[in-house]
């Protein structure tokens, strides 16, 4: 095993939140649209709130105030209770395999949101005490949080299992290549209310259904996935743009389900062997691995190597 000296940092913020992944069926979307603006124009400064409109459906990541506000009759809830972690060194090419190689390796099922500035690690709360030990097996762990919590979780007596130091075997899911083009962008929190129409036209008009778009509030920043129109929708000045465009890549044929382990860090192995950033953001029922539509051709080959690709 690698002494703490040798080992690469990795310093993580424990956030508060605890979450639940909602997935409310298109049908219902109308009727649920009152919660919805309510959620996404809330006052609250910190919390953790993601909202994806995929091609098959509409998907939350809440924490348990704004749970409250959905018409729990009209929306389908995730049993398990989740931990969302912050990573505190920004977006870079190896984040996603790097973050969920040790947590796949140890069976621990992951949801994991990247953001314009940076990405969230998200883990079953029954699993936190088992994700921080494989996280010090990999890495020289600096975690921030609670006090107590902290302590409690990084404590000594604590075993750690051996480093993982060989990928694992891809998941037999086949992958799906969406035909729109995503544009990454963040907005700052005192613009979301003056970009009102501009959000309500992006989440809530109808649009095409073969799309991508995503809204994560979190305590440092709003990041927004955006298509091409919904882009066209906001005032320059208000937004401010990653270069380029993106291409979504989903996964498998069918919901994935929350018990499922590997499957964020067996796509982002191949991507960061080829040197290829990815934007990653998983959903109630799949997972959407981002690329650069510059690097798209690449991707896809280095990709069809692990798994079958469709157009």
């Amino acid at each position: 095993m690698a002494t703490a000296s040798s080992k690469e940092e990795l310093q993580l913020i424990l956030l508060p939140y605890r979450v639940r992944m909602v997935r409310i069926p298109k049908e219902n979307v109308n009727m649920c649209i009152q919660a919805l603006l309510s959620i996404f124009f809330a006052s609250r400064e910190q919390r953790f709130f993601s909202y994806t409109e995929s091609p098959v459906e509409i998907s939350l990541v809440v924490d348990e105030e704004d749970l409250k506000m959905l018409p729990k009759d009209l929306v389908d809830i995730s049993e398990v209770v989740w931990r969302v972690s912050h990573y505190m060194e920004g977006p870079s090419v190896g984040a996603v395999y790097r973050l969920t190689t040790p947590l796949a390796a140890a069976a621990i099922s992951v949801c994991y949101v990247s953001t314009f500035l940076t990405d969230f690690v998200i883990v079953p709360s029954e699993k936190l005490s088992a994700a921080v030990t494989a996280l010090r097996s990999a890495f020289n762990l600096k975690l921030e949080g609670d006090a107590d919590e902290v302590a409690a979780l990084t404590s000594e007596h604590v075993g750690l299992s051996e480093e993982v130091t060989a990928p694992l075997p891809p998941h037999k899911h086949p992958l799906h290549v969406v035909q729109s083009t995503a544009f990454v962008a963040r907005i700052e929190k005192n613009e979301v209310k003056t970009q009102a129409h501009a959000l309500l036209h992006a989440f809530f008009l109808p649009q095409s259904n073969d799309r991508l778009v995503s809204f994560t509030w979190t305590d440092d920043e709003v990041s927004l996935i955006l298509d091409e129109q919904s882009l066209n929708q906001f005032t320059e000045s208000s937004l401010v743009r990653s270069p380029g465009s993106w291409r979504p890549i989903a996964v498998g044929d069918d919901p994935l389900g929350f018990d499922e382990t590997g499957i964020v860090c067996s796509q982002a192995e191949p991507l960061f062997q080829a040197h290829i950033p990815l934007f990653y953001l998983s959903t109630f029922s799949t997972d959407y691995t981002l690329v650069m539509q510059a690097d798209l051709d690449r991707a896809l080959e280095v990709l069809k190597t692990k798994f079958t690709v469709r157009l």
